[in-house]
């Protein structure tokens, strides 16, 4: 605050003082506002400034100064907001130029270099499961990798295995499912061929989160001597072709729970559009 502000401000305050106590003169006020400001000099008047009695004195300068730090802290109060508020308005601006930037640019692929895959999508939804990386759907995307590039020439297993999610509508009807559903079998075969894709057992238990639904996550291993094709057989179609994929929970015993077997989901793929070079040996 600039001197000549505290100076008047410590002035309205011993003026206060004075109507209650009219043995202090108003030169007495003037004396002590100036002397408050840093004052060396009383160039108007040429007056010093008296002695008061200590207790008034004291209780002066404590009244004056009780007010002036009231004033400053509302000062203070009042430039922060100020500058809060001006940081606000610049994230907000910042944040909106930011979105028009984002809006403008397209967003990056997930997957690159996906020419020559085949393509899956689902036929027949399963009622009480999905999976949201088998195929092409309303609720699922088939993973790349899933699939084999530039045709069976290079058909082999995926590094992993499809995702399997029961539906929530399914636990909600059936809540000691968790507890009761040790294992899931996977059976995946193309209905044509005949050939097997995928047949292999999971620990739904060991692998699960505390408090998580069950699920079959892509990276959980398979139960050995489980199943006659453990690791998942990438989609690798040289025509039309129709999978059927059928999935059973199991309890400790290796029983089928009576109200999650047979689950069958179905799939179609056709061959890539583009033929892919193959290097020569």
């Amino acid at each position: 605050m600039p001197r000549h502000g505290l100076a008047s401000l410590l002035k309205e305050t011993l003026d206060s003082w004075f109507a209650e106590e009219p043995g202090l003169d108003e030169a007495d006020a003037i004396a002590l506002a100036h002397h408050a400001a840093g004052a060396n000099r009383y160039s108007l008047t040429g007056w010093k400034p008296p002695v008061l009695p200590a207790l008034r004195r004291d209780q002066l300068w404590h009244t004056a100064f009780t007010q002036t730090e009231k004033a400053l802290a509302s000062a203070a109060a009042e430039g922060q907001a100020d500058a809060t508020g001006s940081l606000e308005s610049n994230a907000l601006d910042a944040a909106a130029s930011g979105s028009k930037e984002e809006e403008s640019q397209d967003p990056p692929p997930l997957w690159e270099n996906v020419e020559g895959l085949p393509s899956v999508k689902v036929k027949t939804p399963a009622a009480n499961y999905f999976s949201k990386d088998i195929a092409d759907s309303n609720e699922s995307a088939m993973k790349p990798l899933f699939g084999c590039k530039c045709g069976a020439q290079d058909w082999r297993p995926a590094p992993s295995h499809p995702s399997i999610t029961f539906r929530k509508t399914f636990l909600d009807e059936n809540p000691d499912f968790g507890e009761h559903a040790a294992k899931l079998h996977v059976n995946l075969v193309n209905t044509k061929t005949k050939k097997i894709q995928w047949d292999a057992s999971y620990d739904l238990q060991r692998f699960r989160r505390p408090g998580a639904p069950p699920e079959l996550t892509e990276t959980m291993p398979a139960i050995p001597q489980s199943g006659k094709q453990l690791r998942f057989l990438t989609f690798c179609p040289d025509e039309p072709s129709e999978y059927e994929m059928q999935i059973d929970a199991l309890d400790a015993n290796d029983e089928k729970l009576f109200y999650f077997k047979d689950q069958v989901s179905r799939y179609t793929a056709q061959p890539a559009r583009i033929t892919c070079p193959h290097s020569q040996d």
